[in-house]
């Protein structure tokens, strides 16, 4: 019984899935709650458009819940590879938390 009731209320995970600049408004509406000045759809998708640029999207069913924007393929290129995260890393004593990612590369 007690791990029907769990199923029941566990909130799902979000999948993650590559962003384009077809995602452009709803990432802009989405960075418009969260920040003072949000980016506008244009700058969005100008950004997304860059060939350095990786995006990923953070979906719960068909709400976006997150996005990641990074130049990732930077560490890539220079070797690095991601090897886990640390969960509410920054923004630790505030309640907007959000998680580090660990990047590793061997020297040998």
């Amino acid at each position: 019984m007690i791990g029907l009731i769990s199923r029941l209320l566990a909130r799902p995970e979000p999948v993650l899935s590559e962003a384009g600049a077809r995602d452009a408004a709803a990432l802009s509406a989405l960075h418009a709650v969260a920040f003072r000045r949000g980016w506008s759809d244009h700058e969005f998708e100008r950004l997304l458009l860059e060939t350095n640029v990786i995006a990923h999207r953070a979906m719960i069913g068909r709400s976006l819940a997150g996005f990641i924007v990074s130049r990732r393929r930077l560490y890539a290129r220079a070797g690095f590879r991601d090897v886990g995260r640390r969960p509410a890393y920054y923004g630790r004593g505030t309640e907007k938390q959000s998680n580090a990612l660990v990047l590793r590369r061997d020297l040998a």
